[in-house]
Order: structure tokens, then sequence, then C-alpha cells
């Protein structure tokens, strides 16, 4: 992973400092405080800096989880009434992959942190695999033609936003742009049903890996699944 400071960012998006910490504090880039000084992950910036040549706002967490779970051909996405769910159906099927990581960016809040191998090991099990992560299940690896894909040495997955300092506290955790552990911290656990990822927002996540390998099986999912909504 590579970081910026905040003055790199800010140049790279044409802003000032202070409007790069606001959109790290509204999940619009990842970055974290190490002392004083603020780092970003520069693929989320670069990211960013596409996102706003291209038309829409982003959605807020309960739509951009409906579309995901309307793509991955859930039935559940009782959060939002049937009127909307229509629209949203319509917007779908008019976007491409590319759209739809700007869309759906606010879908939870990322932090990067560094953990001990023992750590790494027993953390998978408070997780809800994605990314990476979750190409440890072969149907998964399967779908993305990524078998024996899963990053070793890393963990990236989903929990609940009250669950994270928990989570930091019974493993040790240390705040690291760079460290191995990626947590998409989200509001509610109904977005995740049966404890896993929805298989398009795997295909998101994957999208914001830093191999070209991994964000062109991501992009060709998720291709085929706005095809078909």
């Amino acid at each position: 992973m590579v970081m910026v400071d905040s003055e790199q960012a800010a140049r790279m998006l044409g802003v000032t400092r202070r409007q790069v910490a606001r959109l790290v504090e509204a999940a619009e880039l990842d970055g974290q405080h190490l002392g004083r000084a603020l780092l970003i992950d520069a693929a989320s910036v670069n990211r960013l800096a596409v996102s706003t040549s291209r038309r829409g706002r982003p959605w807020e967490q309960a739509t951009a989880w409906a579309a995901l779970a309307m793509l991955s051909g859930l039935r559940d996405a009782g959060w939002v009434d049937g009127h909307t769910r229509s629209r949203l159906r319509a917007r779908l099927r008019s976007m491409a992959a590319e759209d739809l990581v700007v869309r759906a960016r606010r879908r939870a809040h990322v932090t990067h942190w560094r953990a001990s191998q023992d750590a790494l090991n027993e953390m998978g099990d408070y997780l809800v695999l994605t990314g990476r992560s979750a190409l440890s299940s072969p149907e998964v690896a399967s779908r993305f033609d990524l078998a024996g894909g899963s990053a070793e040495g890393t963990l990236e997955g989903y929990l609940l936003e009250s669950d994270v300092q928990a989570l930091v506290d019974s493993f040790a955790l240390s705040p690291d742009p760079a460290g191995q552990v990626t947590l998409r911290a989200v509001s509610h656990d109904r977005w995740l049903p049966d404890g896993t990822a929805p298989m398009a927002a795997v295909a998101l996540d994957l999208m914001e890996a830093p191999s070209t390998r991994y964000r062109s099986a991501g992009a060709r999912v998720l291709n085929e699944m706005l095809a078909g909504a």
C-alpha cells in the first residue's frame, strides 16, 4: 500500500489540507493519524480523483447496501421501500462498475491496522470476510476465477461500528495505514445477512485492491451483475 501525506493528497485533488482531513473524516478517503501526521492511502486519493469526474453523488449507507443486496440476488433489502427499490434497480441498469464504485463509496468506514501473526490467525472469526480475504472460500474464489487468490498475511473484513474498539483492544491492534488488517465498519448488521458479505460487496472491495489482477476480477463480476440487474 502506498501512502501520501495530507499535503500530497491535497495537491492531487486540488483541495486544501483541511478539506483532505474532512474527506478522511467522512470516509471519502482512507486515512489515519500517526502522531501528528495524517497519512492517506494513495489508491483512495486516485479513486476519488477519478470519481469526481463522473456524475452522481455517493449514496447513503442504507441505499448502497440495498443496491449491493439486489445485485447479489438477495431478497431482503427491506430497509428501503418498494418505490426506492424500483428506482434503484432502474439506475443500476444504466451503470458500469466504475460508476458503482463512486455511488457506493460510503458503504463503510475504512481503517487500517497492524496486528501480530497470532491476532491475524484468530481475528477472522470476528469479521465478515471480504475482498481478498473472502477468496479463502472456494465458492467465492471460483466466482471471481481467482483460485488460490487469497492474500496470505493480510485480513479484510466488515464489522459493526460499535464493535471496532472492542476488537482493537482485544487483539492489541495498532493504527497503521500500511498495516495488514483492513476493517470496514458499518452501522447495521442487516447489511451482512447470515454473516457473509454480499458478492457485489466483495467485488467492490476487490476493485480497491492493490493488484490489477484483483481489480480486474472485481470489475468483471460487478459488470456482469449490473448487466443482469
